[in-house]
């Protein structure tokens, strides 16, 4: 099926750029008419210009130059004309058109830079980066295979932060919501670059950047790298994603926006919070945290008379916040204040775009959940390990805020960019089902408080001097961001089934021997990174003969440091023969109230906390790189290089078994000191002068995240899984192989079809631990694997005044990718060969937008659909399968009124088809194959309504 859809993209595809093609041919001549026809070129550089404005004076008749820097109108023919010409950053310009016998009328324009002599100071415009036209010139004119996208197509969209962007680029898919999946890598393989350094992590279990982090509005383009380069970091497998924030400033502005929206099954619905002390965006945070004389771990405190009284006393003086609070959802919030301006102070150009973001959202959803054991042949029915159907709420707020300057003076520019975004999440999650490994019925409750800080703050400089027009670049950075989730409480209740209790069909809580976090408890997390970060390099040319050849040279340095801690504790039977069995089943005040805190008839706080809970790493990367680009003749381009690295990574814990306090002999230090040499090729052929082949290969690395060798085991209560790492981990590296063809028949109008392959070694993947007592995961290093595919894409405007003029203000962009992946185990492995974790197949993307200048209005529908992909590793030791995730379709319709130049009303329906999330095992069995649901629920749809007003 999956290759039927694909044959049938691709048909559509090749007949759209057929058809677009012909738009760009000769066009008929009306009685009384003349046709211009001309080229917009740089004055100094004579390279073409796209996207120029090229105007009848007087009039609305017009055209803008193509990739070429052409044009063409028609004109009556009755008495001379003028022809003004614009474009950002160059001097307006204008011409006389003095009309003659001929039908035909040739014209050069030369435009010349904005460059204002002020005391013999040169001051020079910026390029504009945020506009579609300017994005497909920026993959036309790269030296390496290039997707991305720019602020105006997201402004079409309407996406509300970088996650919902990305992944309408071709190959691109999002998991969770948050995480990145290129060329089906999972998010693990992907860097992430914020403007010119690399974006931290906060997050405390996987490698990755969360690019919910980032709102749309910020963003003025994403590119995404595909094919590697010296100049570019060498831990790069999928590819890498620069995202930029704005800061070009054309004009002085002042613009608020606000957005409401409706989410089907939760607004104006009952919603549960975690009952803190403050709402927003701390959540009481204060209140939930150990205080500083808070013991270092309540388990060693001895088991004396006095000890269980200290034990007491600490156990009573925690919050007794173990009840959610219930509250009418409202509808979710954003608002947006942005602003640039500039000033000329005559020897310099002064600027900033500095932008404030809020937003508030309440999201329930009713999910259910279910793991297996191996099915039963015999009796033809699935062995269910547990079904729980929860109920989770969630309610996240979220503030940004961005500050970026520039100065410009002579040839020379200088930005400091700021970037802070905060995350404050409140989620409870209620629970009900049935435990079949332990025979129980179960009421569940977690309630968590998180809240995620980011701050990146860069300094750099562009300089060009000399009469080769050479260039320095530099720049500084550091990067900070945090996680903390303080006194996230989990408790369980079991049913009483006993039919001669006094409490049969109550439930009660679920107290042990012994404390257990997961059972009856409360955890608390920590995490802090920082980095610093700084480069320069230098570009220039020499000549041999008639060939020029550019070169560059460069250095990078990157420091990083990572703290994460954890404290786990847990309620206990203070004493089994004085125990008030009575206690479990009290309403859940009363159990934690102080006087059943005690060391005789009550519960007792405890700790499980191990020192492997906790651990310290830090990291120093020394990079050099060169590169040298060739021409040979007039249509092929050869950019090539070296990159060296010496990455020196370590890591300090404890073994997971480790006594309190640790010893000598219980501490792991882990260290991994290499240098790699990466070389890259990238080749680029001009077929015509509107189609291009492109070739290349590079070497990468790929090394382990902190997370995956720290020995430190997590219960996630979602998954009801243990996640642990591994130290022993090594990297991954990878060879990899593009090939792409791209055709640009109209400034308007792109096609390109590529295909590519991966070779990996010692790739890093998730993979099952074998404890006969539950679900473990940890990562492991497999011998190899390959990924392969092919990548097409187009954008086409489907009319013009002479074609399909009815079809004039369409704009269609499709993109289609088909993957496969095999991961190829020893001989002696139980594991059998697979795809690697996250691959899917296919992805498709497509888009069909709507402009009327006329009435200033645009209107969109988004689609986007990716093949199932595992989302955990199945056990090869006892047969249980993976974990898929199945294919959702999703779409999304927006639209844009604009009302006089100072007012505007959006709005937005997502998810409208509001396909069920699924996650489910196949399997084969003597009577055919069946399916085990792990997940499901649905997302619902949204509705949201909006207006912005510019200033």
């Amino acid at each position: 099926m999956k290759n039927l859809i694909f044959t049938l993209v691709m048909f559509f595809l090749v007949c759209g750029v057929q058809a677009q093609t012909s738009f760009s041919g000769s066009q008929e001549q009306g009685y009384g008419k003349k046709n211009i026809k001309g080229r917009v070129i740089d004055a100094r550089t004579n390279e073409p210009i796209i996207g120029a404005n090229v105007v009848v004076k007087g009039t609305t008749v017009g055209s803008v130059s193509d990739i070429n820097g052409e044009f063409e109108i028609n004109v009556e023919n009755k008495k001379d004309l003028a022809l003004s010409v614009s474009y950002v950053s160059y001097k307006p310009y204008e011409q006389i058109i003095t009309f003659s016998k001929e039908k035909n009328i040739n014209v050069e324009i030369k435009l010349e830079e904005n460059v204002e002599q002020i005391e013999a100071v040169t001051v020079v415009g910026n390029k504009v980066t945020n506009s579609e036209v300017s994005m497909m010139q920026t993959i036309r004119s790269n030296n390496l295979v290039v997707n991305g996208v720019a602020a105006q197509l997201i402004k079409k969209t309407q996406d509300k932060d970088a996650g919902e962007v990305v992944k309408r680029i071709p190959g691109i898919t999002i998991q969770g919501d948050r995480f990145v999946i290129i060329r089906g890598l999972n998010e693990r393989y992907n860097s992430v670059w914020l403007n010119n350094l690399p974006a931290p992590s906060a997050e405390a279990d996987v490698k990755a950047f969360s690019f919910d982090f980032i709102p749309a509005s910020m963003i003025d383009n994403i590119l995404v790298y595909k094919t590697f380069s010296p100049e570019l970091p060498g831990d790069f497998a999928g590819g890498l994603v620069r995202i930029f924030t704005n800061s070009n400033v054309e004009k002085n502005f002042l613009q608020i926006s606000y957005s409401n929206g409706f989410a089907e099954g939760s607004s104006f619905k009952e919603h549960k919070l975690y009952d803190v002390g403050g709402k927003g965006f701390y959540n009481g945070m204060s209140d939930l945290k150990l205080t500083s004389d808070f013991p270092e771990n309540i388990a060693k405190i001895p088991n004396t008379t006095e000890g269980k009284i200290e034990k007491t006393k600490w156990g009573q003086s925690l919050n007794k916040l173990w009840t959610p609070t219930s509250v009418n959802a409202p509808t979710n919030q954003q608002i947006s204040i942005s602003g640039a301006w500039k000033k000329d102070l005559k020897k310099v150009i002064l600027s900033n775009y500095s932008q404030f973001n809020y937003g508030a959202s309440f999201l329930r959803h009713d999910i259910f959940r279910a793991a297996y054991n191996a099915y039963d042949e015999i009796g033809q029915v699935l062995d269910t390990n547990y079904a729980f159907n929860d109920v989770q709420y969630n309610n996240s707020n979220k503030l940004g805020a961005m500050m970026n300057w520039g100065i410009n003076f002579k040839k020379n520019k200088i930005e400091f960019r700021n970037v802070f975004n905060h995350q404050a999440s409140n989620k409870v999650v209620e629970r009900e089902g049935k435990d079949f490994y332990g025979g129980l019925t179960l009421k569940g409750l977690e309630m968590a408080v998180k809240t995620r800080n980011l701050y990146s703050g860069q300094i750099s400089g562009n300089h060009v001097f000399g009469e080769k027009k050479s260039t320095l670049n530099w720049f500084l950075g550091y990067s900070a961001s945090s996680q903390q989730m303080p006194d996230n409480k989990r408790l369980t209740w079991v049913k009483n089934e006993q039919e001669e209790s006094q409490y049969y069909n109550k439930y009660g809580l679920n107290f042990s021997f012994t404390a257990n976090a997961d059972l009856s408890g409360r955890i608390f997390h920590s995490l802090s990174e920082n980095q610093i970060n700084a480069g320069t390099d230098y570009s220039s040319y020499i000549k041999i003969n008639d060939y020029k050849i550019n070169y560059s040279v460069g250095i990078f340095h990157e420091n990083k440091e990572r703290t994460f801690s954890a404290r786990n504790l847990g309620y206990k039977i203070a004493r089994t023969s004085l125990f008030n069995y009575n206690l479990p089943y009290y309403p859940i005040d009363s159990v934690f109230s102080d006087e059943n805190i005690n060391y005789t008839n009550g519960i007792m706080l405890d700790e499980q906390t191990s020192p492997s809970d906790t651990y310290t790493s830090f990291s120093k990367l020394y990079a050099g790189f060169f590169t040298l680009t060739l021409p040979v003749g007039a249509r092929i381009k050869i950019h090539t290089g070296l990159r060296a690295e010496n990455n020196y990574v370590e890591l300090n814990s404890y073994k997971i078994d480790a006594s309190f306090p640790a010893e000598d002999k219980d501490k792991i230090k882990y260290i991994n000191d290499t240098t790699l040499l990466l070389p890259a090729i990238n080749i680029t052929y001009s077929l015509t002068e509107t189609s291009l082949l492109r070739f290349a290969y590079g070497k990468t690395v790929n090394r382990p995240e902190y997370r995956e060798i720290a020995p430190m085991a997590f219960y996630d209560y979602e998954m009801k899984a243990v996640v642990s790492g591994n130290d022993k981990l090594t990297f991954a590296t990878i060879n990899n192989f593009d090939l792409r063809y791209e055709l640009y028949p109209n400034i308007f109008s792109m096609f390109s079809v590529g295909a590519f392959y991966k070779q990996f070694y010692n790739p890093i993947e998730y993979c099952i631990i074998p404890t006969g007592s539950g679900l473990q995961y940890s990562y492991q290093n497999t011998p190899k694997a390959t990924v392969g595919g092919l990548e097409v894409e187009t954008r086409l405007a489907l009319g013009s005044e002479e074609k399909n003029p009815m079809l004039k203000n369409f704009t269609l962009f499709l993109n289609a990718a088909l993957m496969k992946s095999i991961i190829d185990f020893e001989g002696n492995s139980l594991e059998e060969n697979r795809p690697l974790q996250g691959q899917s197949p296919y992805i498709i993307n497509a888009s069909l937008f709507y402009k009327n200048d006329k009435y200033d209005l645009n209107m969109g529908v988004m689609y986007n659909v990716f093949g199932k992909r595992i989302n955990f590793v199945g056990d090869p030791y006892t047969g249980n399968p993976h974990i898929f995730e199945m294919p959702a379709n999703n779409l999304d319709f927006s639209v844009t009124k604009g009302f006089g130049k100072n007012f505007e009303i959006k709005g937005q329906v997502k998810n409208i088809l509001d396909n069920s999330l699924v996650f489910q095992q196949e399997l084969q069995t003597n009577n055919g194959k069946v399916f085990q649901t792990n997940l499901k629920y649905k997302q619902g749809r949204y509705y949201s309504i909006g207006l912005v007003w510019k200033i």
